[in-house]
């Protein structure tokens, strides 16, 4: 007689749920692991970035400070109150108009100036500006603006007003003193509202901050 094939399936190797299950396991394992590892290489340039875009601001700073070094100065003059109101209300336009990219170029331009012909005036006009902006500055702010961010850092905003100080003359102590006067007195000026800016007409612009050489 000749012989009865076995039923389907005799014989034959068929899968494990088990095995199965480990296989499912493993990749959703691997899968985790991957966006763990993507996630942790995103922080990473993220952080590279912005000590890169410091790094290079920092640069920057120095190569204005050379720039005035240069220049036939004037001696040291006392921090400029009106000076700090005119940076003041360029921060408020600047930043209503443009935002903080609008401020960075501001900032740029206005450090580009000193290195071409510094004064102490202007110096206190680019220092407020930039103090003003590091305090306004959201924490949250807007992804794509990390080189906006890391110029206005408050240790790069302040390095960058030393730098100009002291290369124009002024002893490192009292430069630390002008900085530290000039932040409390911006601390004390609005920056919600834009104000005009200062025309030829105007030489005060009423910001609430007392002249008197003094404070």
């Amino acid at each position: 007689m000749p012989a009865t094939p076995p039923p389907p399936g005799i014989g034959l190797a068929q899968p494990s749920n088990n095995n199965q299950g480990c296989w499912v396991a493993a990749g959703l394992v691997g899968l985790v692991v991957l966006v763990l590892t993507l996630g942790q290489c995103a922080k990473v340039s993220s952080t590279d970035t912005s000590a890169g875009a410091s790094t290079s601001y920092n640069q920057m700073a120095d190569a204005i400070g050379n720039s005035i070094s240069a220049q036939d100065k004037a001696p040291p003059e006392p921090l400029n109150p009106r000076s700090v109101r005119i940076g003041a209300a360029d921060y408020r336009s600047a930043t209503a108009a443009e935002g903080l990219s609008g401020a960075m170029i501001y900032s740029q331009n206005c450090y580009d100036a000193l290195a071409t012909a510094f004064s102490w005036a202007k110096l206190d006009s680019c220092g407020a500006f930039d103090m003003m902006t590091v305090k306004f500055m959201p924490e949250d702010t807007e992804t794509g603006l990390d080189k906006e961010t890391a110029y206005f850092a408050d240790e790069t905003a302040a390095g960058r007003y030393l730098k100009a100080a002291t290369s124009a003359g002024e002893p490192t102590e009292e430069a630390d003193s002008r900085l530290a006067t000039l932040q409390a007195k911006t601390a004390r000026l609005p920056g919600v509202k834009p104000s005009p800016l200062p025309t030829a007409d105007s030489d005060v612009i009423d910001l609430n901050i007392s002249d008197n050489s003094g404070e």
